[in-house]
């Protein structure tokens, strides 16, 4: 890197998680734009991270400003198993579509040398395949050699199982490599908030209905009490009857979250309890910025501005783990003599 502060675009911003991972490594940069459409985001991102030249809809956005980092983590309602499934192929008018739009912007330029996307794992699914790969073909015409991967963010030490697939595509020929998985040894208790408000507790009679899991996931058994292995993802059973359905899992305290999803009230967790049934409630506001990798400070000053435990709520659920952003971000600017050779096969 050189003496020039690093200039970074942040398209389909959300509340700054990738600045907020530059910031956590010391590495020097401005923020020359974002493009963020919801409102209450925009006025957590600036509470957090200060005054942002916001350019707004993305498809209004005639031009970007020159930057050495843009990242886009597009829309992913047309592409994840909760959504429509409608997709993101060009001209398709979908939420996801909007990816093509990064297209329209980079070739007008100027153009970054380090692009950064994020989105759930079935951009890369046999739904979008074909889609994806007329993505990075397009890169290709335009110079830019990608590299992408899944990560978990329970692999960069926070207690969420969050896959998500990120793609480094790179300007000057450079090569990538993709941080490798790290000890995690945090669990679910450990970002717990000690007293949280009754609302937040399930009634007696949703806690009767609640069946403990036989097996757990990978053939574990559950585990009992705290003393459970925290290096598993760990559901400690379902609502109403057992299956894996998202909407139905409680969580384990010695294991890690289910992924964060937009809604105010999943995923839950049991607190156990000594009589006929446990104790479950939803994850707290705070405790899903702290899943997310956001420190308390940087909630409070969303928080300070009135803003809901709903959309409290959304914005983790819809932003990228701080972490795994960091080990990328490490990766690419402060261990560039790791990279290797790699090539991309479609």
């Amino acid at each position: 890197m050189g003496d020039e502060p690093l200039k970074v675009i942040e398209l389909f911003a959300g509340i700054g998680s990738q600045t907020q991972a530059l910031k956590n490594l010391g590495i020097e940069h401005e923020v020359v734009a974002i493009s963020e459409i919801d409102k209450h985001a925009i006025k957590s991102y600036e509470a957090i991270h200060g005054p942002v030249n916001n350019l707004g809809d993305i498809t209004k956005v005639e031009t970007l400003p020159e930057c050495d980092l843009l990242t886009y983590s597009f829309p992913c309602q047309d592409l994840s198993t909760e959504g429509k499934k409608g997709g993101m192929k060009k001209g398709s008018g979908t939420r996801s579509g909007l990816l093509w739009e990064v297209e329209r912007l980079v070739t007008k330029g100027p153009q970054p040398k380090y692009l950064l996307m994020e989105n759930v794992t079935q951009v890369i699914g046999v739904n979008n395949k074909k889609d994806f790969n007329m993505w990075v073909n397009a890169l290709a015409e335009l110079g830019y050699t990608s590299y992408y991967g899944i990560l978990d963010s329970a692999d960069f030490g926070v207690p969420q199982h969050r896959e998500r697939c990120f793609m480094v595509s790179t300007l000057d020929k450079s090569v990538f490599n993709f941080p490798k998985p790290r000890k995690n040894e945090t669990c679910l208790g450990d970002i717990l908030e000690k007293d949280v408000d009754k609302s937040f507790f399930l009634p007696e009679e949703v806690c009767k209905t609640f069946i403990p899991s036989p097996v757990i996931r990978n053939g574990h058994k559950p585990p009992k009490g705290n003393g459970g292995n925290k290096s598993i993802i760990n559901y400690s059973g379902t609502l109403g009857y057992y299956n894996y359905n998202r909407d139905r899992q409680v969580a384990c305290i010695d294991g890690y979250a289910p992924t964060l999803c937009c809604n105010n009230t999943k995923p839950y967790v049991n607190l156990g309890g000594n009589g006929e049934y446990p104790v479950i409630r939803c994850l707290t506001p705070l405790e899903r910025w702290r899943l997310m990798g956001f420190s308390d400070e940087a909630f409070e000053r969303a928080r300070a501005l009135g803003t809901s435990n709903r959309h409290l709520s959304f914005q983790a659920g819809n932003s990228i783990v701080v972490n795994v952003l960091m080990a990328i971000f490490e990766q690419l600017y402060l261990k560039p003599q790791t990279h290797k050779q790699m090539l991309l096969e479609i």
